[in-house]
């Protein structure tokens, strides 16, 4: 008992204890663990809301690589259309041309048939 009575006398309470750090870092961890989880950034409104950007942004980009495209088409249109013009009209100067010398060829012979 006495010993006891010794050991118990012994401790000195003025000191401050150590503290149980490996109690103290599984507190911080879990504490920031949950910062993380409670963050206005990830709640799910905010990542409802970032999608929700995110999708008018592409939708955005979407509808003027279309309308770059549509253009495209259309100036590739008219320049087919214009050069479809040009080869039809040269098609009827080169028919022309070639009712002109079957005339010509035509009236040759017939002259010669009256020399």
């Amino acid at each position: 008992m006495q010993r006891l009575h010794r050991i118990i006398t012994s401790i000195n309470l003025t000191t401050p204890l150590p503290l149980p750090y490996k109690v103290l870092y599984q507190f911080e961890n879990m504490t920031e663990e949950s910062r993380h989880m409670l963050s206005p950034h990830n709640s799910l409104e905010r990542r409802l809301q970032l999608a929700g950007s995110n999708l008018g942004s592409l939708v955005t980009t979407y509808c003027e690589a279309i309308y770059r495209g549509v253009t495209k088409v259309s100036a590739d249109g008219e320049q087919t259309d214009d050069d479809a013009e040009r080869i039809h009209k040269r098609a009827k100067d080169l028919e022309l041309f070639v009712k002109n010398n079957l005339l010509a060829a035509e009236g040759t012979v017939h002259l010669s048939t009256f020399i």
